[in-house]
């Protein structure tokens, strides 16, 4: 009888085992099926980033095959500006040396203030007509002035 219940016994410890390890192996098999599905998904969206980055290279390529379209248009019209630019300065030229009166128009003297004018900077803004104004570098009247006019000893310096 004890021989029996040995029996019995071990016959009840392989069950439990057998249990045991069919548990593990299913949960091996589940483990294993998750990490399929997760490389499958992985492996979809890896593929979904290559076909995103060909879109945005073939954009590119699109994109910069136009700018080269646009630039070379650009470089013909500018092309076409200059030629047109040396077509006048010649002529103006021509005109100048051919003509008396316009050799004697072009070598008049520009008066006082136009010829200030052209010597100062170039302003930019309306800071820098400020500044220049406050320096006392506005034009000056031709004639005498009148009563409301501004002088310089008149100036509110605000810097």
């Amino acid at each position: 009888m004890t021989l029996r219940i040995g029996v019995i016994l071990a016959a009840v410890i392989a069950l439990f085992g057998g249990v045991y390890y069919v548990r593990g192996l299913q949960a091996d098999v589940q483990t294993a099926q998750q990490a399929e599905r997760d490389a499958k998904q992985s492996r979809d969206e890896a593929k979904q980033q290559v076909a995103n980055r060909d879109q945005v290279i073939e954009d590119l390529k699109r994109s910069a095959a136009e700018r080269d379209a646009q630039q070379k248009q650009l470089e013909a019209s500018r092309s076409k500006v200059e030629s047109e630019l040396a077509r006048l300065h010649d002529d103006y030229r021509r005109i100048l040396n051919e003509s008396p009166e316009a050799r004697e128009w072009a070598d008049t003297r520009l008066p006082a203030d136009i010829a200030r004018l052209q010597t100062g900077a170039a302003i930019t803004g309306a800071c820098g007509f400020y500044q220049r104004m406050s320096d006392g570098d506005a034009l000056q009247t031709s004639c005498n002035g009148t009563d409301d006019e501004w002088r310089p000893e008149q100036r509110i310096d605000n810097r």
